[in-house]
């Protein structure tokens, strides 16, 4: 029980994880992208980790983002992440897409429900993600063109399914790098 209350929270901050595109904490930055309608793509710089209360993991060493710019000036910016090659407890681990809306000023709201499923124990594991406002992902401009996202996010809930995976958790976090770019000729991204 101890080992799925663990992976849940870990789970859970994946699902932060999941977050590529956000700023720095200072207050008044945005999101300035073009051209409008341009997508953004991103990958993984670094392992995506999730981490709870008793200090288990949650590793995942892919994480694929996509979203559109819908503005050239944006507080936000919506995009979906995809997870892969996660492990948890030794066993393979599979994450459903997370979309996140990120702030220019730190905050991450996870948008839909998020899944994570332990394949290989035999419990039928699986811990959610529901909606919620979370904190604190970092970026840092590299040239006009990409945009370097670091993740520190505290405080993620969960709830469990599988006597195995425990029960609900409000201490997951999660941390990661990822970078992003717009898949565009002349196209740029930046926090300013």
């Amino acid at each position: 029980m101890k080992h799925i209350k663990i992976f849940g929270v870990a789970m859970v901050a994946t699902v932060a994880l999941g977050a590529v595109a956000v700023s720095s904490a200072s207050a008044g930055l945005l999101f300035i992208g073009e051209p409008v309608g341009a997508l953004i793509l991103g990958h993984a710089l670094t392992n995506q980790v999730f981490k709870t209360a008793a200090g288990k993991e949650v590793v995942c060493t892919e994480a694929t983002t996509h979203g559109k710019i819908a503005e050239l000036r944006s507080l936000f910016q919506l995009v979906t992440v995809n997870y892969g090659g996660c492990k948890a407890f030794g066993q393979k681990t599979t994450i459903t897409p997370a979309q996140y809306l990120f702030s220019a000023d730190g905050l991450v709201l996870i948008e839909n429900t998020v899944t994570i499923t332990v394949e290989e124990l035999g419990f039928n594991c699986k811990v959610k993600v529901a909606p919620q406002d979370l904190q604190k992902v970092s970026y840092k401009n590299v040239g006009t063109t990409k945009l370097e996202e670091v993740s520190e996010v505290t405080g993620i809930t969960s709830t469990t399914t599988g006597g195995f995976c425990g029960s609900e958790s409000k201490v997951g976090t999660y941390s990661g790098n990822s970078e992003l770019l717009v898949d565009a000729t002349g196209g740029s991204v930046q926090v300013d």
